[in-house]
Protein backbone atom coordinates (compact mmCIF):
# COMPACT_ATOMS: atom_id res chain seq x y z
CA UNK A 1 0.00 0.00 0.00
CA UNK A 2 2.74 2.23 0.84
CA UNK A 3 4.58 1.78 -2.81
CA UNK A 4 1.14 2.17 -4.38
CA UNK A 5 0.60 5.88 -2.94
CA UNK A 6 4.46 6.91 -3.48
CA UNK A 7 3.66 5.68 -7.05
CA UNK A 8 0.31 7.74 -7.30
CA UNK A 9 2.00 10.65 -6.34
CA UNK A 10 5.08 10.87 -8.21
CA UNK A 11 2.64 10.71 -11.32
CA UNK A 12 1.73 14.36 -11.17
CA UNK A 13 4.43 16.63 -8.92
CA UNK A 14 3.60 19.74 -11.85
CA UNK A 15 1.37 21.60 -9.06
CA UNK A 16 4.34 21.79 -6.16
CA UNK A 17 6.52 24.70 -6.84
CA UNK A 18 6.14 24.87 -3.31
CA UNK A 19 9.60 24.81 -0.98
CA UNK A 20 10.83 22.30 1.37
CA UNK A 21 10.10 24.70 4.59
CA UNK A 22 6.71 24.14 6.41
CA UNK A 23 5.11 27.13 8.22
CA UNK A 24 5.69 26.24 11.84
CA UNK A 25 3.01 26.54 14.54
CA UNK A 26 3.99 30.23 15.94
CA UNK A 27 2.02 32.59 18.06
CA UNK A 28 2.61 35.69 16.54
CA UNK A 29 1.97 39.41 18.57
CA UNK A 30 -0.07 41.94 16.63
CA UNK A 31 2.26 43.37 12.94
CA UNK A 32 0.89 44.89 10.08
CA UNK A 33 2.85 44.73 6.77
CA UNK A 34 1.73 46.54 3.55
CA UNK A 35 2.98 46.59 0.43
CA UNK A 36 2.10 49.57 -2.49
CA UNK A 37 2.83 48.15 -6.58
CA UNK A 38 2.05 48.67 -9.86
CA UNK A 39 3.94 47.73 -12.71
CA UNK A 40 6.93 49.94 -12.60
CA UNK A 41 7.06 50.64 -8.79
CA UNK A 42 6.96 48.70 -5.60
CA UNK A 43 7.03 50.07 -1.91
CA UNK A 44 7.01 48.02 1.14
CA UNK A 45 5.49 50.17 3.84
CA UNK A 46 5.48 49.89 7.69
CA UNK A 47 2.44 51.68 9.08
CA UNK A 48 0.48 51.74 12.14
CA UNK A 49 -2.63 52.70 11.42
CA UNK A 50 -5.23 52.67 8.71
CA UNK A 51 -4.83 56.81 7.66
CA UNK A 52 -1.36 55.82 6.78
CA UNK A 53 -2.40 54.04 3.53
CA UNK A 54 -5.04 56.48 1.97
CA UNK A 55 -2.75 58.24 0.50
CA UNK A 56 -1.91 55.37 -2.04
CA UNK A 57 -5.82 54.95 -2.26
CA UNK A 58 -6.16 56.71 -5.87
CA UNK A 59 -2.45 56.47 -7.43
CA UNK A 60 -2.74 53.53 -9.79
CA UNK A 61 -1.39 51.14 -6.78
CA UNK A 62 -2.80 48.03 -5.81
CA UNK A 63 -2.27 47.73 -1.66
CA UNK A 64 -2.17 44.14 -0.13
CA UNK A 65 -2.19 44.51 3.49
CA UNK A 66 -1.18 41.77 5.74
CA UNK A 67 -2.17 42.00 9.31
CA UNK A 68 -0.88 38.89 11.82
CA UNK A 69 -2.38 38.75 14.90
CA UNK A 70 -6.00 39.81 15.92
CA UNK A 71 -5.08 41.25 18.95
CA UNK A 72 -5.42 45.17 18.06
CA UNK A 73 -9.14 45.16 17.29
CA UNK A 74 -9.09 48.67 17.07
CA UNK A 75 -7.87 48.52 13.68
CA UNK A 76 -9.25 46.12 12.01
CA UNK A 77 -12.85 48.38 13.20
CA UNK A 78 -11.30 51.43 11.34
CA UNK A 79 -10.65 49.16 8.19
CA UNK A 80 -14.24 48.29 8.46
CA UNK A 81 -15.05 52.27 9.19
CA UNK A 82 -13.68 53.28 6.37
CA UNK A 83 -14.00 51.37 3.78
CA UNK A 84 -17.86 50.56 4.73
CA UNK A 85 -17.75 46.78 5.72
CA UNK A 86 -20.55 45.04 7.05
CA UNK A 87 -20.32 44.90 11.14
CA UNK A 88 -20.60 41.32 10.13
CA UNK A 89 -17.97 40.59 8.21
CA UNK A 90 -15.39 42.24 10.96
CA UNK A 91 -16.59 40.17 13.98
CA UNK A 92 -16.56 37.23 11.63
CA UNK A 93 -12.38 38.29 11.04
CA UNK A 94 -12.30 38.30 14.67
CA UNK A 95 -14.34 35.66 15.52
CA UNK A 96 -11.28 32.64 14.30
CA UNK A 97 -13.93 30.00 13.93
CA UNK A 98 -15.57 30.52 11.03
CA UNK A 99 -16.14 27.94 8.31
CA UNK A 100 -14.88 28.11 5.15
CA UNK A 101 -16.67 30.68 3.08
CA UNK A 102 -17.18 33.24 -0.31
CA UNK A 103 -19.32 35.71 0.05
CA UNK A 104 -19.98 39.24 -2.17
CA UNK A 105 -21.20 42.36 -1.06
CA UNK A 106 -20.86 44.00 -4.60
CA UNK A 107 -18.34 46.59 -3.61
CA UNK A 108 -16.10 43.95 -1.84
CA UNK A 109 -15.79 40.37 -1.58
CA UNK A 110 -15.06 38.57 1.81
CA UNK A 111 -13.25 34.97 1.95
CA UNK A 112 -12.41 33.05 4.51
CA UNK A 113 -10.34 29.69 4.30
CA UNK A 114 -8.06 27.35 6.69
CA UNK A 115 -4.67 27.24 7.13
CA UNK A 116 -3.14 23.65 8.16
CA UNK A 117 0.61 23.99 10.41
CA UNK A 118 2.31 21.50 11.24
CA UNK A 119 5.92 20.46 12.01
CA UNK A 120 7.48 17.51 9.97
CA UNK A 121 7.45 14.17 11.27
CA UNK A 122 4.22 14.96 13.35
CA UNK A 123 0.38 14.43 12.98
CA UNK A 124 -0.24 17.43 15.01
CA UNK A 125 -1.94 19.72 13.14
CA UNK A 126 -3.52 22.97 14.06
CA UNK A 127 -5.93 24.86 11.85
CA UNK A 128 -5.59 28.64 11.73
CA UNK A 129 -8.19 31.21 9.77
CA UNK A 130 -7.26 32.95 7.38
CA UNK A 131 -9.46 35.87 6.22
CA UNK A 132 -9.57 38.01 3.00
CA UNK A 133 -11.11 41.31 2.20
CA UNK A 134 -10.96 42.09 -1.40
CA UNK A 135 -11.67 46.00 -2.53
CA UNK A 136 -11.08 47.83 -6.01
CA UNK A 137 -7.41 48.56 -4.83
CA UNK A 138 -6.74 46.82 -1.72
CA UNK A 139 -6.52 43.44 -0.87
CA UNK A 140 -6.26 42.53 3.49
CA UNK A 141 -5.29 39.45 4.66
CA UNK A 142 -5.97 38.95 8.34
CA UNK A 143 -3.82 35.86 10.01
CA UNK A 144 -3.44 34.07 13.35
CA UNK A 145 0.17 33.90 13.34
CA UNK A 146 3.17 34.55 10.63
CA UNK A 147 3.74 32.14 7.49
CA UNK A 148 6.94 32.15 5.79
CA UNK A 149 4.66 31.79 2.29
CA UNK A 150 3.84 34.85 2.23
CA UNK A 151 7.62 36.02 2.07
CA UNK A 152 7.79 34.05 -0.83
CA UNK A 153 4.97 36.08 -2.44
CA UNK A 154 6.99 39.21 -1.64
CA UNK A 155 9.62 38.00 -3.54
CA UNK A 156 7.62 37.31 -6.59
CA UNK A 157 6.20 41.23 -5.99
CA UNK A 158 9.35 42.22 -5.42
CA UNK A 159 10.45 40.85 -9.43
CA UNK A 160 9.21 43.86 -11.85
CA UNK A 161 8.66 40.90 -14.66
CA UNK A 162 6.12 38.65 -12.35
CA UNK A 163 3.07 38.67 -13.98
CA UNK A 164 1.52 38.73 -10.64
CA UNK A 165 2.75 42.66 -11.16
CA UNK A 166 0.48 43.58 -13.76
CA UNK A 167 -2.66 41.22 -13.16
CA UNK A 168 -4.11 43.62 -10.64
CA UNK A 169 -5.83 42.62 -7.77
CA UNK A 170 -7.29 39.29 -8.35
CA UNK A 171 -3.69 37.63 -9.26
CA UNK A 172 -2.43 38.67 -5.90
CA UNK A 173 -5.49 36.95 -4.15
CA UNK A 174 -5.09 34.12 -6.61
CA UNK A 175 -0.98 33.55 -5.64
CA UNK A 176 -2.17 33.89 -1.55
CA UNK A 177 -4.64 30.77 -2.28
CA UNK A 178 -2.19 28.78 -4.13
CA UNK A 179 0.32 29.50 -1.58
CA UNK A 180 -1.80 28.22 0.90
CA UNK A 181 -2.87 25.34 -1.28
CA UNK A 182 0.76 24.29 -1.95
CA UNK A 183 0.71 23.60 1.62
CA UNK A 184 -1.96 21.24 1.79
CA UNK A 185 0.53 19.15 -0.37
CA UNK A 186 3.62 19.61 2.22
CA UNK A 187 1.05 17.77 4.75
CA UNK A 188 -0.12 15.30 2.66
CA UNK A 189 3.96 14.73 2.55
CA UNK A 190 4.25 14.87 5.89
CA UNK A 191 1.35 12.18 6.27
CA UNK A 192 2.96 9.40 3.75
CA UNK A 193 5.97 10.09 5.88
CA UNK A 194 4.88 8.75 8.85
CA UNK A 195 2.42 6.28 7.27
CA UNK A 196 5.92 4.66 6.02
CA UNK A 197 7.30 4.72 9.13
CA UNK A 198 4.25 2.74 11.10
CA UNK A 199 4.41 0.52 8.13
CA UNK A 200 8.59 -0.01 9.21
CA UNK A 201 7.30 -0.31 12.94
CA UNK A 202 4.72 -3.44 11.83
CA UNK A 203 7.07 -4.99 9.79
CA UNK A 204 9.48 -5.15 13.00
CA UNK A 205 8.76 -5.22 16.66
CA UNK A 206 5.32 -3.62 17.20
CA UNK A 207 3.53 -1.91 20.42
CA UNK A 208 0.77 -0.36 21.63
CA UNK A 209 1.86 3.17 20.97
CA UNK A 210 2.11 2.14 17.16
CA UNK A 211 -1.67 1.21 17.56
CA UNK A 212 -1.56 4.94 19.22
CA UNK A 213 0.18 6.85 15.79
CA UNK A 214 -2.36 5.08 13.86
CA UNK A 215 -5.15 6.31 15.31
CA UNK A 216 -4.21 9.87 15.98
CA UNK A 217 -3.06 10.03 12.24
CA UNK A 218 -6.51 8.91 10.98
CA UNK A 219 -8.01 11.55 13.31
CA UNK A 220 -5.31 14.53 11.93
CA UNK A 221 -6.79 13.18 8.29
CA UNK A 222 -10.35 13.59 9.12
CA UNK A 223 -9.28 17.18 10.55
CA UNK A 224 -7.09 18.32 7.36
CA UNK A 225 -9.94 16.53 4.87
CA UNK A 226 -12.74 18.86 7.21
CA UNK A 227 -10.48 21.89 6.86
CA UNK A 228 -9.33 21.59 2.97
CA UNK A 229 -12.92 20.07 1.23
CA UNK A 230 -14.98 23.54 1.51
CA UNK A 231 -12.12 25.03 -0.41
CA UNK A 232 -13.42 22.96 -3.67
CA UNK A 233 -16.47 24.77 -3.23
CA UNK A 234 -15.54 28.25 -2.75
CA UNK A 235 -13.42 28.41 -5.43
CA UNK A 236 -16.68 26.89 -7.80
CA UNK A 237 -18.17 29.87 -6.24
CA UNK A 238 -15.55 32.54 -8.08
CA UNK A 239 -15.16 30.90 -10.94
CA UNK A 240 -18.87 31.56 -11.43
CA UNK A 241 -19.24 34.99 -9.44
CA UNK A 242 -19.54 37.87 -11.91
CA UNK A 243 -17.81 40.33 -10.14
CA UNK A 244 -15.98 43.10 -11.80
CA UNK A 245 -13.21 42.49 -8.57
CA UNK A 246 -12.14 38.85 -10.34
CA UNK A 247 -10.61 39.62 -13.30
CA UNK A 248 -11.41 37.35 -16.52
CA UNK A 249 -8.02 36.99 -17.20
CA UNK A 250 -6.99 35.45 -13.99
CA UNK A 251 -10.22 32.26 -13.70
CA UNK A 252 -7.32 30.43 -15.62
CA UNK A 253 -5.46 30.35 -12.79
CA UNK A 254 -8.33 29.91 -9.95
CA UNK A 255 -9.06 26.80 -12.37
CA UNK A 256 -5.79 25.74 -11.76
CA UNK A 257 -5.69 26.26 -7.96
CA UNK A 258 -9.14 24.56 -7.78
CA UNK A 259 -7.29 21.40 -9.87
CA UNK A 260 -4.74 21.51 -7.24
CA UNK A 261 -7.11 21.28 -4.22
CA UNK A 262 -9.16 18.54 -5.53
CA UNK A 263 -5.52 16.74 -6.00
CA UNK A 264 -4.83 17.22 -2.38
CA UNK A 265 -8.22 16.10 -1.56
CA UNK A 266 -7.72 13.19 -3.51
CA UNK A 267 -4.34 12.20 -2.06
CA UNK A 268 -5.82 12.68 1.35
CA UNK A 269 -8.35 10.06 0.60
CA UNK A 270 -5.61 7.87 -0.16
CA UNK A 271 -3.68 8.62 2.97
CA UNK A 272 -6.83 7.31 5.02
CA UNK A 273 -6.99 4.46 3.10
CA UNK A 274 -3.66 3.61 3.53
CA UNK A 275 -4.37 4.52 7.40
CA UNK A 276 -7.37 1.94 7.22
CA UNK A 277 -5.06 -0.34 6.07
CA UNK A 278 -2.02 -0.07 8.48
CA UNK A 279 -4.94 -0.36 10.85
CA UNK A 280 -5.62 -3.54 9.67
CA UNK A 281 -2.37 -4.83 9.31
CA UNK A 282 -1.94 -4.00 13.08
CA UNK A 283 -4.50 -6.00 14.22
CA UNK A 284 -3.70 -8.91 11.53
CA UNK A 285 -0.41 -8.90 13.21
CA UNK A 286 -1.60 -8.86 16.67
CA UNK A 287 -3.85 -11.84 15.95
CA UNK A 288 -1.54 -13.84 14.29
CA UNK A 289 1.04 -13.03 17.60
CA UNK A 290 -2.30 -14.23 19.51
CA UNK A 291 -2.78 -17.24 17.42
CA UNK A 292 1.48 -18.54 17.84
CA UNK A 293 1.26 -17.90 21.78
CA UNK A 294 -2.02 -20.11 21.76
CA UNK A 295 -0.57 -22.42 19.40
CA UNK A 296 2.45 -22.80 22.25
CA UNK A 297 -0.02 -23.50 24.80
CA UNK A 298 -2.43 -25.72 22.62
CA UNK A 299 0.66 -27.50 22.18
CA UNK A 300 2.04 -28.01 25.96
CA UNK A 301 -1.34 -28.76 26.90
CA UNK A 302 -1.46 -31.97 24.70
CA UNK A 303 2.02 -33.06 25.81
CA UNK A 304 0.99 -32.98 29.23
CA UNK A 305 -2.57 -34.57 28.50
CA UNK A 306 -1.70 -38.20 28.70
CA UNK A 307 1.09 -37.51 31.50
CA UNK A 308 -1.17 -36.06 33.82
CA UNK A 309 -3.77 -38.94 32.95
CA UNK A 310 -1.26 -41.78 34.04
CA UNK A 311 -0.10 -39.69 37.08
CA UNK A 312 -3.92 -39.98 37.74
CA UNK A 313 -4.40 -43.41 37.98
CA UNK A 314 -1.66 -44.31 39.89
CA UNK A 315 -2.38 -41.15 42.74
CA UNK A 316 -5.69 -42.94 43.18
CA UNK A 317 -5.88 -44.69 46.25
CA UNK A 318 -6.58 -48.19 45.82
CA UNK A 319 -5.21 -50.98 48.00
CA UNK A 320 -4.50 -53.62 45.04
CA UNK A 321 -2.88 -52.02 42.17
CA UNK A 322 -0.11 -54.66 40.96
CA UNK A 323 2.25 -52.08 39.62
CA UNK A 324 2.75 -50.14 42.78
CA UNK A 325 4.46 -53.25 44.38
CA UNK A 326 6.89 -53.79 41.60
CA UNK A 327 10.66 -52.47 42.05
CA UNK A 328 10.94 -51.01 39.02
CA UNK A 329 7.43 -49.32 37.82
CA UNK A 330 8.25 -45.79 38.97
CA UNK A 331 11.46 -45.88 36.53
CA UNK A 332 8.93 -47.61 33.80
CA UNK A 333 6.60 -44.99 33.91
CA UNK A 334 9.15 -42.21 33.54
CA UNK A 335 10.13 -44.38 30.52
CA UNK A 336 6.59 -44.78 29.39
CA UNK A 337 6.03 -40.50 30.17
CA UNK A 338 9.11 -39.75 28.31
CA UNK A 339 8.55 -42.36 25.12
CA UNK A 340 4.64 -40.50 24.79
CA UNK A 341 6.57 -36.93 24.56
CA UNK A 342 9.17 -37.57 21.95
CA UNK A 343 6.03 -39.75 19.97
CA UNK A 344 4.19 -36.45 20.08
CA UNK A 345 7.27 -34.13 19.24
CA UNK A 346 7.76 -36.37 16.31
CA UNK A 347 3.71 -36.15 15.50
CA UNK A 348 3.53 -32.44 15.33
CA UNK A 349 6.77 -32.22 13.76
CA UNK A 350 5.49 -34.01 10.99
CA UNK A 351 2.57 -31.74 10.83
CA UNK A 352 4.68 -28.81 10.74
CA UNK A 353 2.79 -27.36 13.83
CA UNK A 354 6.46 -26.86 15.19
Amino acid sequence: MIELFKRLRKKDTSFSNTSKDTALITHDKHNISAIAYNSKKLKELKIGSIDELLQYENKDYTIWVNITGLENIGIIEDIGKYFKIHPIVIADILNIHQRVKFEDYQDYLFLVFKKLNFKEKSTNIRTEQVSVLILENFVFTFNESSDSRYEFIKKRLSNAKSPIRNAGISHLVYTIINAIVDQYFSLVDNFENISETIDNELQGNFSDETLNKIQKLKRELILAKRSIAPLKEILQYILKSDSLLINNKTRFYYSDVYDHTIRALELLDICRELGSSLHDVYLSKLNNSMNAIMKVLAIFGSIFIPLTFIAGIYGMNFKHMPELGWEWSYPLVWCAFLCIIAAQLIFFRRKKWL
